[in-house]
Order: structure tokens, then sequence, then C-alpha cells
């Protein structure tokens, strides 16, 4: 039987198990502030311009995307 992850565990698409090296209050920091950056990150990422063109239908590129998130990651 396989137990299921603590939501806290989850950041986005990502699941900290844990974090090697630290105490567990260290680590709650860790986890709690890429919590917060990669919230950040999200409220200020824009649409990246769909500029490519496929069969019927129009489409960001990975360049553009990329573009995006290291505007919205900057700082």
């Amino acid at each position: 039987m396989q137990l299921l992850e603590s939501p806290a565990d989850w950041i986005g698409q990502i699941c900290f198990k844990a974090i090697s090296g630290l105490k567990p209050e260290d680590a709650l920091k860790a986890k709690l502030a890429l919590m917060s950056a990669f919230v950040n990150v999200q409220r200020k990422l824009q649409q990246p311009s769909k500029d490519k063109q496929g069969y019927g239908y129009k489409y960001a590129d990975l360049n553009g995307v990329i573009k995006a998130i290291q505007e919205a990651s900057s700082d």
C-alpha cells in the first residue's frame, strides 16, 4: 500500500519529500520560500504571443515560453 503525499509536499507539479542536509524546521522554511517564489512567478507570468502557425491553429513556440518565464522570474 502506497501512502499519498501531503499537499504541503507539492509545489506546482513538483513533489518535495525531503531536502537533504536540513533540519526539519529549516526544510519547512525552504519549502515555504520556494512556494512563495513559485506563486510570485505565476502572478507575473504573461502569456507568450502565439505567433507560430500550426495545422489550423496558432501556438507560442518554446523560445517564447522560455522568454516569458525568464522575464517573470528575473528578480
